[in-house]
Formats: structure tokens, sequence, C-alpha cells
């Protein structure tokens, strides 16, 4: 059926390019050589000659060179989905509560601290949340509390997908400035890609990872930046 349908593009419908949306699909994975195909590769035949457009995730510079071997994309690197804390339930704020008193109570008052401990553990068993905290029926008193103070300061702090971007808009409350020309980048790119002018390279990188070098957003994605190779490892090494 793919393949019924790219010819159709090509010889039917007459169309000049392809925006390929949704990372990542099944063209650049269908079946034929990694690299170098021949015109009796699968991707091949599906595109021809059409040029291919493809609004990339600007984190996943893996897959995203996976589209540029095989089916020769502009890949346009666009926005993650807004981040959000994870936060906790109300099960997990009332443990967390209590954790919080037991810090407290710890070399103040040692029979309402041993209580406390007594009544973390139960409750976090109760609610089934030691088993998700990685508290085993073994664990002392001590070690339990431990792993559901941890457990809960890691599931607090968790970022978590808040929605989705939509290409090319910035959220109304957006602040950061680089993200904002990030939008505007998308939208200016993707026309300018579809016009057959040169869309400037960018790297790709996870922004919620310290990557703010991949804003704005926008540009032709490479998974290799130059500035960085050789590593300090591989020069030692010659």
């Amino acid at each position: 059926e793919l393949i019924a349908f790219g010819l159709w593009l090509q010889k039917s419908l007459g169309v000049h390019a392809i925006v390929h949306v949704g990372a990542h699909g099944t063209l650049e994975w269908l079946p034929g050589k990694a690299v170098a195909l021949s015109d009796t590769c699968f991707p091949e035949i599906v595109t021809g000659s059409l040029p291919v457009i493809y609004p990339f995730i600007v984190s996943n510079p893996g897959e995203a060179a996976q589209a540029k071997r095989r089916i020769a994309a502009v890949t346009l690197g666009h926005l993650p989905p807004p981040l959000t804390g994870a936060g906790l339930d109300e099960a997990q704020q009332r443990l967390e509560r209590l954790v919080d008193e037991y810090a407290q109570a710890d070399g103040l008052d040692r029979r309402r601290r041993d209580r406390l401990a007594k009544l973390i553990v139960e409750t976090a068993r109760k609610t089934g949340l030691a088993s998700e905290a990685g508290v085993a029926k073994t664990d002392q008193p001590d070690e339990a509390l431990r792993r559901i103070d941890a457990w809960l300061c890691d599931l607090k702090d968790f970022a978590v997908k808040d929605g989705l971007h939509v290409y090319g808009r910035a959220p109304e409350d957006e602040v950061d400035p680089l993200r904002r020309q990030s939008a505007e980048a998308e939208k200016a790119n993707l026309l300018a890609a579809l016009d057959g002018r040169h869309v400037k390279a960018g790297p790709a990188g996870a922004p919620a990872r310290g990557r703010s070098d991949v804003l704005p957003t926008g540009r032709n994605l490479f998974t290799s930046d130059p500035r960085t190779m050789p590593t300090p490892t591989a020069h030692d090494l010659g």
C-alpha cells in the first residue's frame, strides 16, 4: 500500500514535495540498503526524486540521521513537548507529610520519631507505595524509610510531558525568547524548504538536558557536532 501511495503521489497527483509529519515514521525503515540506496530499495521507490521535508523532534538525533541517510530528508528540528513536574498524588502527599514530620522529630522526640517511622512504613505498605519505592519485606525500618524518602524526592522532581508541541507555535505563557524564536523559525524554515531555499543546519539534542545550543529550532538537524570532535579521550588515544 505504501509503495502504491508513493507512486500515486509521484505519477498521478504530481506533487512537488513530501512533508513527512510524525517521527519516526515507516518510510525511512522500509527494506533496502542502509546507505546509498538503489532504485530497488523500498524508500527510493516510494519517494523517487521528490524532496522530503521532515519536521523532527530536536531531541532525537539518532532517528533523524536514519531519515537523512535513507530518504535524503531535510529534518527540521522542532521543540519537544513542554515539561512539567510530575508532582505527587494524594496518597503520596500524605506519605510525604509523614516523612517530613519524621525528619522534624528526629533528634528531638525519640518516641514520636519511632511512632512515625512505624506509621510511615505501615502506610506505604497499605497503599502499595512501598513496592513502588523498592522497599522489600525484609528491609529494616531505617532502610525502608531511606528508600521511601529517596523515591518521593525523585518522583516529585521528575519531569513529564505536559501535552504536545504544536509545530510553529509557542505557548501563550512562554517567556523564554529562544523558544519563541523557535516557533517562528519552524514556520519560516518549513516554507523555505518548500520553496527550495537553503535551510541553515543546526545541532540536535535535548533542551531540557542543558543543550541550549539546539535553540532556536527549525534548523536542518545534524547529529555530530564538529566542534566537539575529536573528544579529549579520542585525541589522547590518537
